[in-house]
């Protein structure tokens, strides 16, 4: 995706000589993304900061593994669908830390999403609601 000229350095720089890392810094259209997530083995998202990736949720979704900064939302993601499918580094992103990862074994079949699923989403978005129109003192009763 898309990223400034300091960026595309550090990436360019952290990605060294490996001809595994293939760097697209444009913008992918909706419709070519899921090919943009098929060809790949993992995505690295190297957030500055972050405090929810749909991204991240995405390339899982599509059974890719992430790499992603250590951050409280990504701790949470690992817990959920285990540390080979959310691979946290120490910023800066470097090229040791990307050699690592892919030297690793990549996971096989998908995460489990479940916590993320709409049907989860959509009841505990309702009882968000809920709630607080129960404490405005309004009716708890289903619409």
């Amino acid at each position: 995706g898309r990223a400034d000229h300091d960026q595309r350095a550090a990436l360019i720089d952290a990605g060294g000589e490996d001809p595994r890392i293939t760097f697209s810094f444009e913008h992918v259209p909706a419709e070519d993304l899921s090919v943009v997530l098929a060809a790949s083995d993992v995505v690295v998202l190297p957030f500055r900061q972050i405090s929810t990736s749909g991204s991240a949720l995405l390339a899982l979704s599509f059974g890719r593994p992430v790499m992603v900064p250590r951050a409280e939302v990504f701790d949470e993601l690992a817990e959920e669908v285990g540390d080979a499918w959310v691979r946290r580094f120490d910023p800066p992103l470097s090229a040791s830390v990307l050699a690592h990862t892919l030297a690793s074994p990549l996971p096989l079949g998908s995460p489990a999403l479940e916590a993320h699923g709409w049907d989860r989403i959509a009841t505990a978005t309702l009882e968000v609601y809920r709630s607080a129109r129960s404490r405005r003192g309004g009716s708890s009763r289903s619409q």
